[in-house]
């Protein structure tokens, strides 16, 4: 995996898989709203694992809330061959 500004990338060998992303943002960071779609999607604070053998563990996590910026995607690419 790499990841810069504006891009990302990132390869799986073992079962020939890629994928690339290339975008631009724009506008003003700001919080989601309560209730909103795009906090719906961003804001995830929830840890799970499955370090300790076959149960999945989940915890709380605590942050302050991500900033948001409008983004647009200039290139998208991503394969997958099972």
């Amino acid at each position: 995996m790499e990841r810069g500004d504006g891009w990302y990338r990132s390869e799986r060998i073992s079962r020939s898989a890629g994928y690339d992303a290339r975008w631009t943002v724009s506008g003003e960071a700001h919080t989601s709203a309560p209730g909103s779609l795009n906090e719906f999607l961003a804001e995830r604070y929830t840890l799970y694992s499955q370090a300790l053998g076959p149960l999945l563990w989940c915890g709380k996590v605590k942050h302050e809330p991500r900033p948001l910026r409008p983004a647009n995607i200039v290139e998208l690419r991503g394969a997958i061959c099972f």
